[in-house]
């Protein structure tokens, strides 16, 4: 199995899950194969609901074409920026990954940044998250490792890690730490922050990426509508050019 990382940005797809009649992460990439007669089989690693972006989501694609034949025709994907790769055996589930790396931002208006820092600690480790996500029969006992609070670029950013998230549960944490008094776990995650500020950074695994060879994409229509998501589009640049770091410099 072939893994890929790729990127977008969020606003300009319909939610990740292929869905008929709307544009959708998953959908481009299969119709994609589809025009160019890939057939695959794929296995993702993160669904990201609609309006959020990555710059580090994973995806497998089981296929008797080669890595090359492959990476040719998903070039034509719109919006879509594969950038690095990695060969795992066809029974690997892109799921089970090490850590994921979730980023929240939105504008700096002087809250206090120490008070929220606080409160953050209470939700590193292991918990119940019922309270902040949709109950839909999973198991809620999540491991958050880590949470740093930070301005940057006149923006409050949250970097949240840990193995894997609930459905809302990262933007339910951001909502009560800038919102919420008291004890999140009785309290419940009851604030829900846009879902246009939250970026999925990055996937890890035990094993590293090998860099490809970028085919630049027209950014024409993102840089239309910058806005306040510098942040994103300036990563989403640099990947199209080739260069590997998605921090800004």
């Amino acid at each position: 199995m072939h893994l890929l990382k790729f990127a977008y940005d969020g606003s300009l797809f319909q939610g990740y899950s292929r869905q008929e009649g709307k544009i959708t992460v998953e959908g481009e990439i299969i119709n994609t194969m589809e025009r160019f007669g890939l057939k695959a089989v794929l296995k993702s690693s993160s669904r990201t609901d609609r309006s959020v972006s990555a710059l580090g989501n994973v995806i497998g694609i089981k296929s008797e074409r080669n890595l090359k034949d492959i990476i040719g025709i998903l070039k034509n994907a719109r919006n879509l920026y594969f950038y690095a790769y990695a060969e795992v055996d066809d029974s690997f589930n892109p799921r089970h990954a090490n850590e994921r790396w979730y980023r929240y931002m939105t504008p700096y208006e002087y809250q206090e940044i120490e008070k929220i820092r606080e409160k953050a600690n209470i939700f590193i480790g292991e918990h119940d998250f019922s309270l902040f996500s949709r109950r839909d029969g999973r198991n809620t006992l999540r491991r958050i490792n880590s949470i740093e609070v930070k301005i940057q670029n006149d923006f409050l950013v949250f970097d949240i890690k840990g193995e894997s998230f609930l459905w809302n549960m990262v933007r339910r944490v951001v909502g009560y730490l800038l919102y919420g008094k008291g004890d999140p776990f009785v309290e419940g995650g009851k604030y829900n922050v846009p879902p246009a500020g939250l970026i999925l950074m990055d996937v890890s695994y035990n094993f590293s990426f090998t860099r490809l060879e970028i085919y630049k994409k027209k950014l024409d229509i993102i840089y239309q509508e910058i806005g306040t998501r510098n942040f994103l589009y300036e990563s989403l640049r640099r990947i199209s050019e080739g260069r590997w770091g998605i921090e800004p410099q």
